[in-house]
């Protein structure tokens, strides 16, 4: 029997806690990323000029699908490369490898803590 997931009586549209996230993202070699959409698919002008601006530096660049918690450090998040949109070759699981190292710093707890103490006690 299929388990039913309760709606949001105030926004029909919205997600059950504990639901899937998937995220559009364009992720570049070393691991930086944008968010191209979350609700709706991006336009195939949208990933052109992502591609375009990439190869203007030189850097290669993926579409991708993530899917897990974005924002959740203990949930796995896992990236299904769609494909490469720049001209300039890449090797995707460097690419891969450096977006988790990048995702694991910045949700780290240490991090939030040293940057406050640093910043007298108030975050900056």
């Amino acid at each position: 029997m299929a388990q039913v997931i309760p709606r949001n009586p105030i926004d029909p549209g919205a997600r059950a806690p504990g639901a899937q996230e998937r995220r559009w993202l364009v992720l570049a070699q070393d691991g930086r990323h944008v968010t191209l959409g979350r609700e709706s698919d991006p336009s195939a002008d949208e990933i052109a000029r992502c591609g375009e601006s990439l190869d203007r530096v030189g850097t290669p660049g993926w579409l991708v699908v993530s899917e897990g918690g974005y924002y959740n450090r203990r949930t796995p998040v896992r990236l299904l490369m769609v494909r490469q949109i720049t001209a300039i070759a890449g090797e995707w699981p460097e690419a891969e490898r450096q977006w988790h190292e990048i995702r694991q710093r910045a949700l780290s707890p240490t991090e939030g803590r040293r940057d406050t103490a640093r910043a007298g006690g108030r975050a900056r």
